[in-house]
């Protein structure tokens, strides 16, 4: 890539960066119908087919104002095949309650499959067993995703995920979620994915529907 291009491109993902950091505040007084996801995922190579990563994560509630949730993720990716690879790792977890912040600490486990088709087309698959230390629950989520890379530019993908969560302890699906993004991967290691997502919820037996804009950085040393 000429070096020209190179910096434009980096300054663009970092005003993206500063713009979907600053959402909150510029969208405080907002009537939005729809909630703000954040994330950064931060991946480093150790050996071959082995790596670290870091993914902390805010959610807004639908003003845009205030976050109810905070996560962070780490973990080790194992690489077992070019189809399969294997993610161990360790959640703390805090939410907003009535009066005070619920704090968790969580261990999972990610199983991944992926299978390239039809040329540009990619299909994703991911199961995770969850372990809530702190409420003794266990989960299970499985997620099936569909990508395509578009023909003109290779480096940006259209997606469509659907992905289940299952509650193990009382044998009832819990949540489930659809979304519709785009993913764009630069040369300098930068990737960007924004997304639409549609939850619905079983709260004892109700079903809830909710909305959130999601929007994740990815860097890769």
């Amino acid at each position: 890539m000429p070096r020209k291009t190179g910096v434009v491109l980096r300054c663009a993902v970092v005003a993206a960066c500063v713009l979907a950091l600053s959402a909150p505040a510029l969208f405080a007084a907002a009537d939005n119908d729809s909630e703000l996801w954040l994330g950064f995922k931060l991946k480093a190579p150790v050996a071959k087919n082995l790596s670290v990563f870091a993914y902390p994560q805010l959610r807004y509630d639908n003003n845009w104002d205030r976050y109810y949730y905070e996560r962070y993720d780490v973990g080790l990716s194992v690489q077992l095949s070019n189809r399969w690879r294997v993610e161990p790792l360790y959640t703390y977890l805090e939410k907003r309650g009535s009066s005070s912040w619920d704090k968790s600490d969580l261990f999972s486990t990610d199983l991944y499959f992926t299978q390239a088709f039809a040329g540009n087309f990619e299909f994703e698959n991911r199961v995770r067993w969850e372990y809530d230390f702190g409420s003794d629950f266990q989960g299970l989520r499985e997620r099936a995703k569909v990508s395509m890379k578009l023909p003109s530019h290779k480096s940006v993908k259209l997606f469509l995920s659907e992905e289940v969560i299952y509650d193990l302890s009382i044998e009832d699906l819990k949540e489930s979620r659809a979304s519709l993004g785009v993913s764009k991967k630069f040369d300098s290691g930068v990737s960007l994915d924004l997304a639409y997502q549609h939850t619905s919820r079983n709260k004892n037996g109700n079903w809830t529907d909710a909305h959130a804009t999601v929007i994740t950085f990815g860097y890769t040393l």
